[in-house]
C-alpha cells in the first residue's frame, strides 16, 4: 500500500465522524502512510471587513474549538501508531473547492470522506469528489465496521478496472488477505426476433466470450496468496447487479475505477459509480491516478 502515503479524511465534526476516523486510522496502518491530514470545513462567516480588520483574532477561538474537537476524536485512534504524522485544519468556506484545494496543495494520495444514512442523494459531495479529486477517493457510510474480509471489485477489462484490480490487492495484502470478487456485469441483446441465434444461446456466446475476456485481464497481475475470484452476472441494471452482490458476497468494501474504457463506456460506468456511491452502505475506493486533473486544479487553486 506503498501509494497513499498522504492521507486527507474530511470531518464534519460530529459523532458520526467516529467511523470515518477509524477507518482512515485502519488505512493509514495498512499503508504505512507517512502524513493523515484532519480537516474541518467552517461555514463562512459574513463579518463586515472593518470588524475583521479591527479584531484580527476573532475566529480563533472558533478554529481552535474545531482542532481541539477533532484532536478529542483521533488521537487515542491513532495513539498506537505514532510513526505516523497526524495534522488538523480548520478552514473556512465550501467543503468541495476547501477540500480539493487542500488535496492540490498537500499532494494527497487519498482523501477520505463520509457519508450519513440519509444520504441518498445524487450531486451530493462523496460524488462530487470522486469525480473531481486528483486522487483517489475512499467514502466511508456511516456505520461501516472498520474491517476488510472480502473485496468487490467490479470490471470492465479496461485500464481502470484493472488499476482497480491492483488496488484491491495491494489492501488484501496489507492486511489479512481477504477474498476478492472479480465482477462482470454483462448485457445480452433484445429484440433478437429473426435471427437465427436463440436468447439463451446468446447468453452462453457473451458468457464465453466475457470469461475469455476475464482471463486474459486477470493474467497481469501479480497477487501472491490473494484469493481472487471471477464472478459473471448477466443484467440490465449493472449498478442494481452490483449492490445485489454486495449483499449476497456480504462484501465490506468495494473498489473501483473511475472511468470506463471507451467515451461511452466512461460516461456509463462514470453514472454507475456515482449511483454506486450514493446507494452503497459499505465503504467504497474509486480509484483515479493521482494528478488526474490537476491542470484545472492547477488553475483554479495556483501556488
Amino acid at each position: 500500500m506503498y501509494r497513499y502515503k498522504r492521507l486527507l479524511v474530511g470531518l464534519a465534526g460530529a459523532d458520526r465522524d467516529r467511523g470515518t476516523i477509524e477507518y482512515a486510522a485502519m488505512v493509514s496502518r495498512m499503508a504505512k502512510s507517512e502524513k493523515t491530514y484532519f480537516v474541518h470545513v467552517a461555514d463562512s462567516l459574513d463579518i463586515p471587513e472593518p470588524i475583521r480588520e479591527a479584531y484580527p483574532d476573532l475566529l480563533q477561538p472558533v478554529d481552535e474549538h474545531w482542532i481541539e474537537q477533532m484532536r478529542e476524536m483521533v488521537v487515542d485512534r491513532f495513539s498506537c501508531h505514532p510513526e505516523i504524522d497526524v495534522a488538523f485544519e480548520v478552514v473556512e468556506g465550501t467543503p468541495l473547492v476547501e477540500i480539493l484545494r487542500l488535496a492540490r496543495q498537500k499532494e494527497i494520495d487519498l482523501l477520505l470522506v463520509g457519508k450519513t444514512k440519509e444520504h441518498q442523494q445524487s450531486g451530493m459531495l462523496p460524488e462530487k469528489l470522486a469525480r473531481k479529486a486528483p486522487c483517489s477517493v475512499l467514502v466511508v457510510p456511516e456505520g461501516a465496521p472498520s474491517r476488510i474480509s472480502k473485496i468487490l471489485v467490479p470490471v470492465d477489462f479496461s485500464e481502470h478496472s484493472a488499476d482497480a484490480m491492483d488496488v484491491a490487492i495491494a489492501f488484501s495484502i496489507a492486511g489479512t488477505l481477504p477474498d476478492i470478487a472479480g465482477l462482470h456485469v454483462y448485457r445480452s441483446y433484445e429484440g433478437n426476433k429473426g435471427y437465427e441465434v436463440h436468447y439463451d444461446q446468446l447468453a452462453e456466446i457473451l458468457r464465453a466470450g466475457v470469461e475469455k475476456a476475464y482471463l486474459e485481464f486477470i493474467q497481469g497481475f501479480t497477487h501472491g496468496e490473494c484469493s481472487i475470484t471471477p464472478m459473471f452476472l448477466l443484467s440490465s441494471n449493472p449498478s442494481r447487479a452490483i449492490l445485489g452482490v454486495i449483499e449476497d458476497q456480504q462484501a465490506d468494501l468495494m473498489v473501483v475505477g473511475a472511468r470506463g474504457r471507451t467515451a461511452a463506456a466512461a460516461l456509463v460506468l462514470g453514472s454507475i459509480t456515482e449511483r454506486l456511491i450514493a446507494s452503497t452502505q459499505i465503504p467504497l475506493v474509486a480509484v483515479k491516478k493521482k494528478g488526474t486533473g490537476l491542470s484545472l486544479l492547477d488553475i483554479l487553486f495556483p501556488l
